[in-house]
């Protein structure tokens, strides 16, 4: 190792000048080095963080599934169990890369940091201070040779020879110093590179073997994980299958049809239809007519109509008395057919000619029938719902409605015992009993339903209620109060608090939100009867946003289970208990006294 000599700090020369300019280059060189090293470092330090943080925010995005307000019902319960089980995962691998990271910024990068300050940084002060020392050394000897042999006393001389002596004085120590700094780098710079690399590569070590076993946990989910995911594509294999199958069938049923179009004649004697049809809006003053897409309906003697962003059909005229109804040549369009009464009057824009005529007759029909008192058709007669039938009436009075489908508080619910051991009366809905969420609302309509399950049957359910209610003229509604807790859900009288209708959580089969209105939501019950069981749809409109009461029939259904599950826990093991108690009070049998039914004992004494 090329070291510098001390001696030549003192007695210098080119020769010892110039192998100190190579060491000063050495010395910037690894500065430079370490300067990248530790911005390496640095970014692995970062990574690390981020990869922490990132873990963390992907456990909070799983843990958030179930929430999701998805509106097409499926039984996700395999799937949120492996999602808890990843997120579980994912917050455990994040509080090990945060410790690493903690570990990583106290034996890493803190030497890098400490290298370049305490030493580098050292070096490059001593290696100015030695330049400018030597340039008053410099100077002072300028200025002493400079001197006159006549003309400057010897007290002038003896100050400058004074000043020349303290700056070589000066220059000597700090070359002494430099070199010796310089001869120590030499010796501390594979320290200075391997010390936080072998620190790095130990937080790499104790974070491997801290996580092998969450690592063990990672490799039984992803096994659960490629079952599930391997069934999920077998199902969709097996449905993407028979959707080919069923999409040419009905592609070719479609084409059929197409070709028939013009062979089938229109239907004359309709006196129902529903379809899509183009209405016509009358013309603003910066522009001309407008014509919009929307649903038009015949239901019970009325015409109805659905826009694109409607949440449900309202009535445009009933068809008792004074409809007419021709063909028209509005916009010198093709299939127009207008509807009128009296100073009304309503232009629509059918999809072909023969939509045209059957609209013109149906509504024709659908007058001459209104007006003879003859009640028409239901277009649920011609096309039956699995899910509702059209001889079910709506209620849209809460007495009649929905209290009474409710169900009967048991007795003891209403009952608890005193300090004093006396029985007393107690209401399991008031605020002081259990935790309760109360919410204010409007009662809008309860019908029957044939299923429930599925989000579909309620929005079908608020269609069909809000299209009474139009058709009907029904504007009153009923302001009450609804409370839901671990027991049930309920209505309260808002003037006493008293209990007006109580389903418990086991008797309500689904809820959903409407998509496009989030104050509008429903509710299905369950009802058994000497008949079966019967469903029963309950639409509701709250003050507020209803998600907050999905919320909560989500969270007191959770609740009600899992106490539900710990109660049977506790009754499993009070039979264990017992069991166990029966076997320690059996009577113990000496040897001496054989049982008479021994058959090996039996068969000797024979």
């Amino acid at each position: 190792m090329n070291l510098l000599h001390l001696e030549d700090a003192v007695d210098d020369n080119p020769q010892a000048l110039s192998l100190l300019s190579l060491h000063e280059r050495d010395s910037q060189t690894l500065k430079k080095y370490i300067g990248g090293m530790q911005f390496c470092l640095k970014r692995v330090l970062q990574a690390s963080e981020e990869t922490s943080s990132s873990l963390r925010a992907l456990a909070q995005h799983l843990h958030a599934f179930e929430q999701q307000p998805f509106h097409i019902a499926q039984e996700n319960t395999s799937l949120i169990d492996i999602l808890h089980d990843i997120a579980k995962y994912s917050e455990e691998m994040s509080s090990i890369y945060q410790v690493m990271c903690t570990q990583i910024g106290d034996n890493v990068t803190s030497a890098v940091n400490r290298f370049l300050q305490n030493d580098l940084e050292e070096m490059s002060g001593f290696t100015e201070m030695v330049a400018r020392n030597r340039a008053e050394y410099e100077a002072s000897l300028n200025k002493y040779l400079k001197l006159s042999k006549k003309r400057d006393s010897d007290k002038l001389v003896a100050e400058c020879r004074t000043e020349l002596e303290t700056a070589q004085h000066r220059l000597e120590l700090a070359s002494l110093q430099h070199y010796s700094n310089l001869n120590t780098l030499q010796y501390s710079r594979s320290s200075a590179i391997l010390e936080p690399l072998a620190g790095l590569l130990a937080c790499h070590r104790t974070h491997f073997s801290v996580g092998q076993s969450t690592a063990e946990q990672a490799k039984d989910i992803a096994n659960v994980a490629d079952s599930v995911v391997a069934a999920s594509t077998s199902k969709r294999n097996n449905y993407m299958q028979y959707t080919a199958q069923k999409t040419s069938a009905l592609e070719q049923s479609a084409h059929k049809m197409r070709e028939a179009q013009d062979d089938i004649p229109p239907e004359t004697n309709l006196s129902t239809k529903m379809g899509y049809v183009l209405q016509r809006f009358k013309p603003s003053v910066l522009s001309g007519a407008k014509w919009e897409k929307g649903y038009l309906s015949i239901v019970s003697e009325n015409l109805m109509w659905q826009g694109g962003n409607d949440i449900a059909c309202s009535s445009l005229l009933d068809l008792q008395t004074d409809v007419k109804v021709t063909a028209s040549e509005a916009d010198d369009r093709r299939f127009v057919f207008a509807v009128s009464k009296s100073n009304r009057v309503f232009t629509f824009q059918a999809f072909s000619y023969k939509e045209q005529l059957e609209w013109i007759s149906a509504i024709n029909n659908a007058s001459k029938i209104a007006n003879s008192g003859t009640p028409a058709q239901s277009p649920a007669l011609s096309a039956p719902s699995k899910t509702f039938e059209p001889d079910r009436s709506i209620e849209f009075e809460i007495t009649e409605g929905i209290e009474k489908l409710g169900s009967s508080l048991p007795e003891e619910s209403f009952v608890k015992i005193d300090s004093d051991g006396n029985l007393e009366r107690k209401n399991p809905f008031a605020s002081t009993e259990t935790d309760n969420d109360d919410y204010d609302v409007r009662f809008l309509g309860s019908m029957q339903v044939n299923s429930d399950v599925g989000s579909s049957v309620i929005l079908e359910a608020i269609r069909q209620v809000m299209a009474a209610r139009a058709i009907k003229n029904v504007f009153k509604v009923a302001e009450t109060k609804i409370r839901i807790n671990i027991k049930g859900f309920c209505t309260i009288e808002q003037s006493d608090d008293s209990i007006r209708c109580y389903f418990p959580l086991s008797d309500i089969a689904s809820w959903s939100v409407h998509p496009d209105n989030s104050r509008m939501f429903g509710i299905i019950t369950r009802k058994t009867t000497d008949n079966g069981r019967l469903f029963h749809c309950h639409i509701f409109e709250a003050n507020n946003c209803a998600q907050e009461i999905q919320k909560s029939l989500e969270k007191n259904t959770q609740i009600a289970y899992q106490r539900v599950l710990e109660a049977q826990a506790a009754e499993r093991m009070k039979e264990k208990e017992i069991l166990m108690e029966n076997i320690a009070n059996l009577p113990d049998r000496t040897p001496s006294e054989p049982s008479e039914t021994d058959p090996e004992i039996s068969a000797s004494e024979g």
